[in-house]
């Protein structure tokens, strides 16, 4: 009988044991230094943005959100951002230590959206430029600063084609406002009576512009 209790005791104590150490999983361990956490960020020409890590103390997991509903458990990631603007993105580190946590603003510059113009018609003449340089505009006093050289329509379509199709005019851009220039039927950008429109780049996305 004595050597049963005594058993009951023993197992008792073992699971009182095994519990509190599993308990004890997440807690801080006074002898591990408590860690430290910082990052550095940098923009490539497409707005893709590379996250570089910098920490003290011995750390077992990362936790970055992006500011745009997005995260990563990654120790240095690349993140591509949609939009032009400024994020605020935080990043959370934990080790036997404890955990650290640090927040910065970060803003996107470089995002590009696409544009492609198509027409029922052919040989029609599209030119870009930023939307704040619009107002009167007179040909031979104030020339135009384009996105990138005119393009001519040289396909005609039945229905919207897709991006970058050959014979349309597709044109890449910040994101943000844009105002848009064509002459029809004329080879040059500056005949066949201009008349210009409105389009929004949207970062990362392809639009269809029909122009009649």
């Amino acid at each position: 009988m004595k050597n049963y209790l005594l058993f009951l005791v023993l197992l008792c104590s073992s699971l009182f044991t095994a519990c509190s150490n599993q308990g004890r999983e997440d807690a801080v361990n006074p002898h591990e230094p408590t860690p430290t956490v910082d990052f550095s960020f940098q923009e490539n020409s497409t707005g893709d943005m590379t996250f570089a890590t910098t920490t003290t103390g011995k750390i077992t997991s990362y936790s970055w959100s992006f500011g745009d509903q997005q995260t990563s458990n990654e120790v240095n990631p690349i993140h591509p951002y949609n939009r032009n603007k400024t994020y605020s993105v935080s990043l959370k580190v934990k080790g036997p230590g404890g955990e650290a946590v640090t927040s910065k603003l970060v803003e996107t510059k470089n995002v590009e959206g696409t544009v492609i113009f198509w027409t029922s018609k052919i040989y029609i003449d599209v030119l870009m430029e930023p939307q704040t340089s619009v107002g009167i505009w007179f040909p031979n006093t104030s020339p135009l600063k384009f996105y990138s050289p005119p393009q001519i329509i040289k396909k005609s379509f039945s229905s919207a084609p897709p991006c970058s199709t050959e014979g349309a005019a597709t044109f890449k851009g910040k994101d943000g406002d844009t105002v848009y220039w064509n002459s029809n039927g004329s080879s040059s950008p500056f005949g066949g009576g201009i008349f210009y429109g409105y389009f929004t780049f949207v970062g990362r996305e392809c639009k269809n512009v029909k122009i009649e």
